[in-house]
């Protein structure tokens, strides 16, 4: 073979390594084999080449859902591209409220897809959202859905007490990551706009809510603050709680502060997502992360870091439905 052969071949053998080194690392097959295999059924074709450049309108749930999109935010990328936001935290929570019943407190709510979604498994659902643009986002979702007819949107915050503090609004084009924690994470620059704050317990007497048998508390490091104002909800009603573990000023600075938090006799749980593992082909990926498969697992939470997190009611034995 002649030395232009020879490098030719060569070098086609190092783009071939090259390949399928990143294949294995990009795909999870590398580091967390069994766990890319077995979801790697589950996944979705992904290609950014077919994404639109404005607005869309896709149907969820078989069509019983409508959602009016704009290509270039987080949440409507995911729900262009996989029919839902944050897929395994709604599979999560569809579970608990068949296991719970009563109403869904989605403490912030944004443009409304956990709402929605879980519209059709809860008796009625209370969607808390301080930041106007994206109360206009999820009223806007409800008008071009209107046989959904028992999600009532709330424009105010959960805190410990009631007033008015500064919201840092989410960098542009996010519309997600708006907090009141000042010591949140990438606050750098941000604007801020003050918004009303109430607390969850006289709120939701006032709205005559009725049984709370499930919350979602996702409020980027205010977490504790709201958990604080719901006190006399979590004690009566004693529901199933999703929520973030942010490690700030608004959120918790240990695991005796967050057991402290609830009420006797809840245990946590640790959501594990299955990574955003992608298998590029360079015109399309397939795609199997818990956004396309919905999976997720649950480990008793030993340790405290930042993560998603379950509270359950010790009395409920929840967690074998759950799994």
């Amino acid at each position: 073979m002649t030395r232009p052969k020879l490098l030719i071949a060569g070098l086609s053998v190092v783009v071939v390594l090259l390949a399928g080194i990143t294949v294995l690392r990009d795909s999870g097959l590398a580091t967390s084999p069994g766990r890319a295999l077995a979801a790697m059924p589950h996944g979705t074709v992904f290609s950014p080449r077919t994404a639109p450049t404005g607005k869309f309108t896709v149907t969820m749930q078989g069509g019983r859902v409508e959602w009016e999109g704009e290509y270039g935010n987080v949440v409507d990328n995911m729900i262009y591209h996989f029919g839902v936001y944050e897929k395994g935290e709604v599979t999560l929570l569809r579970k608990m409220l068949g296991a719970m019943g009563g109403s869904f407190l989605d403490v912030g709510a944004n443009f409304g897809n956990h709402s929605l979604w879980l519209s059709d498994v809860a008796e009625k659902v209370h969607a808390i959202e301080p930041w106007p643009p994206a109360v206009v986002r999820m009223r806007r979702e409800l008008e071009v859905n209107p046989d959904i007819t028992n999600v009532v949107v709330h424009p105010v915050g959960y805190s410990n007490e009631p007033g008015t503090l500064p919201f840092y609004v989410p960098p542009d084009g996010s519309f997600v990551v708006g907090t009141f924690d000042p010591t949140f994470l990438g606050l750098e620059g941000r604007k801020e706009i003050p918004l009303p704050l109430v607390t969850g317990d006289a709120h939701l007497a006032e709205v005559g809510a009725g049984r709370i048998g499930v919350m979602k508390v996702d409020i980027e490091g205010f977490e504790r603050y709201a958990f604080i104002g719901l006190k006399d909800t979590l004690t009566r009603d004693r529901p199933a709680v999703l929520f973030e573990v942010n490690v700030t000023e608004g959120g918790f600075s240990s695991m005796e502060q967050l057991q402290q938090t609830f009420p006797p006799d809840y245990e946590f749980w640790e959501i594990e997502l299955d990574p955003p593992w992608l298998l590029d082909f360079v015109l399309f990926g397939w795609f199997y992360g818990s956004e396309a498969t919905g999976r997720y697992h649950l480990e008793p939470m030993t340790d405290f870091h930042r993560t998603n997190a379950l509270a359950l009611p010790k009395e409920r034995d929840l967690l074998p439905s759950l799994r």
